[in-house]
C-alpha cells in the first residue's frame, strides 16, 4: 500500500491562546498565546485547521461568549463557538475547509455580550492545525 497525501498528512500540533478574567462587552478582541507577548502565530508549513477548543475555569450563568478564528487577521465566522452557560465549547472544522500557508498567521478572538458574567473566569483556547511536512 502506497502512502499518499490523504492517508499521512502530516503532524497534528496544537496552539494556546488565553485571556484571563475575561469581561463583559468584548468585540473580537484578540487572545495572547502561551507567551502573553503576541496574538498571532505563524505557521511554519502549509496545513489546515482541525478544530478550536475552549475551556472556561468557571461557566458563566447567563450571557455569551464566542470564539473565532483569525487567519492573516481576517475573521472565519463560518467556525466560531458559542459558550453561553457551559464550561466549554468545541468546532471541528471538515478537511480542506481553512486551509493554511506556510507563513500564513494564525490567532484567536473573542467577543462577549454585555451581560457576560463570568468576569471571573479564565479562557484557554486551544488550535489544533494539522501541519504538512512535505519537502522536509
Amino acid at each position: 500500500m502506497q502512502i499518499t497525501r490523504e492517508l499521512a498528512k502530516g503532524q497534528m500540533v496544537c496552539k494556546n491562546f488565553f485571556q484571563a478574567n475575561v469581561t463583559a462587552s468584548q468585540t473580537d478582541v484578540r487572545l495572547n498565546d502561551a507567551s502573553n507577548q503576541v496574538t498571532n502565530i505563524t505557521v511554519p508549513f502549509n496545513g489546515e485547521l482541525c478544530a478550536v477548543v475552549s475551556d472556561l475555569s468557571a461557566a458563566a450563568t447567563v450571557g455569551t461568549l464566542t470564539v473565532h478564528v483569525f487567519v492573516n487577521n481576517t475573521k472565519n465566522a463560518n467556525f466560531s463557538t458559542a459558550i453561553t452557560t457551559l464550561a466549554a465549547g468545541m468546532v471541528k472544522i471538515p478537511r480542506g475547509k481553512v486551509t493554511l500557508r506556510a507563513g500564513d498567521r494564525v490567532g484567536i478572538g473573542i467577543t462577549t455580550g454585555a451581560t457576560w458574567n463570568g468576569t471571573t473566569s479564565d479562557l484557554l483556547v486551544s488550535v489544533y492545525i494539522l501541519q504538512e511536512l512535505d519537502g522536509i
